[in-house]
Formats: structure tokens, C-alpha cells, sequence
């Protein structure tokens, strides 16, 4: 984690696992504030915290993923 972000935020990333779930899970704890992805893939993430009432922006330096996500979004 990043210096200047508040302890208890860092324990929690830190606690969370590597799972996608629990970081979804974790994120969606804070639904309603803007949402974006850096390295977005196939949207994995993105789709499912925008399922989950999140308004989410993905972003990937790959077209053809950004595009299978569009797909998946659907």
C-alpha cells in the first residue's frame, strides 16, 4: 500500500486474501462512490462490482480485452 493511506484501509487490503471475491466483496462495501479499474482485463472485477449496483470505469491497455469485457457486461 501506498505511504498516506490510513492504517486501517491498509490492514484490511492486507487481510483480504488474493481472492477476486473478497476484493469485491470489499469494494462494494463502498458502493456509490466512482469506481475505476486499471488493467481491467476481461472485466473480471468490473463486471461483477458494476452487477453489484457499482458504477465502474475499466480501463486496459489492451482493445480486444476491453472489448471481450463490453461483451461480458451484457
Amino acid at each position: 500500500m501506498a505511504t498516506g493511506y490510513p492504517t486501517t484501509t491498509t490492514s484490511r487490503v492486507d487481510s483480504m486474501g488474493s481472492g477476486k471475491g473478497a476484493f469485491v466483496d470489499w469494494a462494494v462495501e463502498r458502493a456509490g462512490t466512482p469506481c475505476l479499474e486499471v488493467c481491467a482485463g476481461t472485466g473480471g472485477v468490473a463486471v461483477e462490482m458494476a452487477r453489484r449496483g457499482s458504477r465502474v470505469v475499466g480501463l486496459d491497455m489492451s482493445q480486444g480485452m476491453l472489448r471481450h469485457a463490453r461483451r461480458k457486461s451484457r
